[in-house]
């Protein structure tokens, strides 16, 4: 089990392992329509290749957002990792599943596209003829023969082909921090042995699960991590941060205007016989107050 805890770029890592183990044991579910060959060592070799490459796209998008959101935020301003992360993944996302596509076209042209069973790592337009040709001879094979079918180079090109995009398809979802239908893509290499032969091996639905749950794990939906904290969480906290700085503001500036302004003294009220005039004035608020450090008449 992946901790919630850990940085995105642990997190990262562990989802490709996971992705590219549920994929590779799928893909033995194709041995009960398709009889085992060397199909099982290219279909492995593509995963891993593809996988590895996605994965590493997805790292160093997400550790060069994790780094300029740390420089930000050592400035006094920025994202933590994980939100920098989380708003990264996307993209991150998207140029990794588009990195994987164009090795998953490579190996399959290279690997299928040449004469024979030999690997020809220059591809051109012959090696796209010979894999649609051999995508035309696989379709006979399987409207012909009944399972399970020979391990020959057509039925073991969309085998392995199948396979790859599935493997995209789970990859792009788990970067795309949907790991809850992540798994569902898997059941397209469960169908064939579902819908001809009814079954499919124990060790593969094991460890497919296994692998998916702890997916579940390494990015768990609606689970903060450690340090920091939710968004509602970060408003309220910036909300009454805020009223709590407006409430000593207007203290500041009700001391500064009280210190400013001159101490008014309490006048003492005229009575008649004193001053210019007869009619006495009307005590003020201070006069009233303090009378007793007025003369009486």
């Amino acid at each position: 089990m992946i901790p919630a805890h850990r940085g995105p770029l642990v997190r990262t890592v562990a989802s490709g392992i996971l992705v590219a183990i549920a994929v590779i044991a799928s893909m033995h579910a194709l041995t009960l329509v398709i009889d085992p060959g060397p199909w099982l060592t290219a279909g492995t070799t593509g995963v891993v290749l593809v996988s590895t490459t996605s994965c590493l796209v997805r790292y160093l998008l997400l550790r060069a957002a994790v780094d300029r959101a740390a420089a930000r935020r050592a400035a006094g301003q920025g994202l933590s990792a994980d939100r920098a992360a989380d708003r990264a993944s996307g993209n991150a996302s998207f140029v990794a599943t588009a990195a994987g596509v164009l090795v998953a076209c490579w190996f399959v042209l290279a690997r299928y596209g040449g004469p024979g069973q030999r690997f020809e790592p220059f591809v051109g337009p012959d090696s796209l003829d010979q894999v649609i040709e051999r995508f035309r001879q696989a379709t006979e094979t399987m409207s012909t023969q009944v399972a399970p079918v020979g391990p020959g180079e057509a039925i073991s090109m969309v085998a392995v082909g199948g396979t790859l995009l599935v493997l995209l398809v789970v990859d792009s979802l788990a970067g795309a921090r949907m790991p809850g239908f992540a798994g569902v893509p898997l059941l397209l290499l469960w169908t064939p042995p579902l819908t001809l032969i009814g079954e499919v091996q124990w060790p593969v639905f094991l460890i497919s699960v296994t692998a998916m749950l702890l997916l579940l794990t390494v990015d768990p939906v609606g689970v903060t991590p450690a340090g920091t904290a939710s968004p509602t969480r970060r408003r309220s906290a910036a909300h009454s941060g805020s009223a709590r700085g407006s409430r000593r503001s207007r203290q500041r500036r009700s001391r500064r205007r009280r210190s400013a302004s001159p101490r008014a003294w309490p006048r003492c009220p005229r009575w008649p016989g004193r001053g210019a005039s007869s009619s006495p004035r009307r005590p003020t608020r201070w006069s009233s107050r303090r009378s007793s450090t007025c003369a009486s008449p």
